[in-house]
């Protein structure tokens, strides 16, 4: 069925009616020289799109459900809020976004910039571990709360640690007569036999850093000499002001930190 009323008036308008089956839908148009319209569901009187001042609004149950406004510079989409705040902006009691994938895919959000991709925050199917990435997996929080972070953390406050802390521990020199300290070394244990050198990194970007060097055979004590373990820091920095520092004692325990100019002992134990 199809019928058009005109309505006479300063600003005439067009109501067209369309009917077809059960699924009608009513469109009224003013026309002049400025006017807005509305369309209405004919048998729900409740649901419809409302045409206003840079406005479009969808309503369902006599309620706005998504509005579409105009802010000057940008588009603002208002879902469960009639004065959205940014271009994207939900209110409902306990309001939340669902990103579905199919089964064994990658559900998530991007961040970009100029076309440009900075940052992919996506649940990692072979785990459900929900993974943060630039060009590389960055943080991964697994389903159990624990953190993986790859690269540094650096902490501008406090720290406060209600359980176990694991730091790194490497045994060295079991087949070689030298190590040197890689960027993730915290506790270095010392083994093998002979004399043994333990090379330091550069104090440039180290401030800050701690080291535990331990004898873990008990040997350096033994044959005069030969089992020594020589403390060596890079080339033009120093320990306490010294070149070198040996430690010449069974299961002896050196604890360095490092500083702006130079490394420096905190503690130094022996044990029999």
């Amino acid at each position: 069925m199809f019928q058009i009323f005109l309505k006479a008036g300063f600003l005439p308008s067009l109501f067209l009616f369309i009917g077809y089956g059960e699924n009608n839908m009513a469109f009224k148009f003013s026309k002049g020289k400025r006017g807005f319209g509305d369309i209405t569901f004919e048998d729900d009187a409740d649901t419809g799109i409302d045409f206003e001042a840079d406005t479009v609004k969808i309503e369902t149950g006599g309620s706005e459900r998504l509005v579409v406004k105009n802010n000057g510079s940008e588009t603002r989409v208002g879902i469960g809020t009639a004065n959205p705040q940014t271009i994207l902006h939900v209110s409902a009691d306990d309001p939340r976004i669902r990103a579905e994938a199919t089964a064994g895919n990658h559900p998530g959000f991007e961040l970009s910039e100029a076309g440009s991709r900075k940052w992919l925050v996506f649940n990692d199917p072979a785990n459900d571990n929900l993974v943060f990435k630039s060009d590389a997996n960055k943080v991964a929080i697994q389903q159990d709360g624990t953190v993986e972070l790859e690269g540094d953390l650096v902490v501008k406050g406090r720290v406060e640690a209600k359980g176990a802390v694991y730091k790194r521990i490497r045994t060295v020199c079991a087949s070689s007569q030298s190590y040197t300290v890689a960027a993730d070394d915290y506790i270095i244990l010392v083994a093998g036999s002979g004399a043994r050198t333990i090379n330091l990194p550069a104090i440039a970007n180290q401030e800050g850093r701690i080291l535990i060097i331990k004898d873990a055979v008990g040997n350096a004590g033994t044959g005069g000499n030969n089992n020594n373990i020589t403390i060596s820091p890079a080339t033009g920095d120093e320990i306490d002001g010294n070149n070198v520092r040996t430690m010449q004692n069974n299961h002896k325990s050196l604890t360095l930190v490092c500083a702006s100019d130079q490394w420096y002992r905190l503690s130094e134990f022996e044990s029999n």
